[in-house]
């Protein structure tokens, strides 16, 4: 008993030392250099002959860019690009020596407050991406799923709202029934990150229309913050599947042009090193 009262202040003295802080260790910068590699996906459909020359063009990055073991460029992240040339094929184009032409010049994604600029080309930075009929084929997608969705009349009809999507128009995809078929097309594609995104409620299928819409206009500003990546990832999906669609519900092409489908992926160089 006699050691009860110094035993009691040693623990008092212990309860009130401070836990020594350990000190934020500063993340060291990161250098992403010239020439990196970066893979973007079209997130507009364009249609040579349709698309204006200064036309703007929303791309994604489709995959996460690292360097030294970190993410520097993180997939969903927006670029730009601009049409440079937009002409179609007509009947007499062959005999004029004026086949279908559909061009963009990729021009820069944002990072924070950094603008980087992108290029086709490392050897030649104003060089455009030149889209032809070889490489804008439909995204890789499974024809006897895509036959079997589009046979439900509801899935027909939204299938051809999320093309006016990505085609820069704004159909109403705010019905109860426009749910369902998303959610239906998502199971059976396996789209997983439009299956997460539904599960927040009815409100996100508008808000997944709504990120289409801006990211055509190139602004994601007024996009939930904390629903930014989960969206984009669901657009990169949607994006494949409309591309996958292709000339399924196709009513408007006119002779021979280029359809550079939404999905389409290509690659392109950063042209001046930043760091991160």
């Amino acid at each position: 008993m006699r050691w009860a009262p110094a035993l009691l202040l040693i623990l008092i003295i212990a309860g009130c030392a401070k836990t020594p802080e350990v000190p934020d260790v500063p993340v060291a910068p990161v250098t992403v250099n010239k020439g990196t590699r970066v893979p973007l996906l079209l997130a507009k459909q364009l249609n040579a002959g349709e698309a204006d020359s200064g036309d703007y063009v929303p791309f994604l990055v489709a995959e996460d860019v690292v360097a030294e073991g970190r993410i520097v460029i993180p997939k969903g992240t927006l670029a730009e690009g601009e049409v440079t040339w937009s002409r179609s094929e007509g009947t007499l184009s062959g005999f004029m020596n004026q086949p279908a032409r559909l061009e963009v010049k990729i021009k820069s994604l944002q990072i924070g407050e950094k603008s980087v600029a992108l290029a086709t080309s490392e050897e030649d930075p104003e060089k455009a991406f030149a889209f032809t009929r070889d490489n804008t084929g439909r995204p890789s997608t499974d024809d006897t799923k895509v036959d079997e969705v589009l046979k439900d009349e509801l899935n027909r009809q939204l299938a051809e709202k999320l093309t006016e999507l990505f085609d820069g128009k704004s159909p109403d995809l705010s019905t109860p029934d426009s749910k369902l078929a998303l959610e239906k097309i998502a199971g059976e594609m396996g789209l997983n990150d439009t299956k997460r995104l539904l599960n927040g409620g009815q409100d996100r299928v508008s808000q997944l229309a709504t990120t289409i819409e801006r990211l055509q206009k190139g602004d994601l500003q007024g996009v939930a913050s904390g629903d930014l990546s989960l969206s984009l990832n669901s657009v990169m999906e949607l994006a494949n599947l409309v591309g996958g669609l292709g000339d399924k519900l196709s009513r408007t092409l006119k002779g021979r042009t280029i359809r550079a489908y939404p999905g389409t992926r290509i690659e392109v160089v950063i042209t001046e090193p930043f760091t991160t």
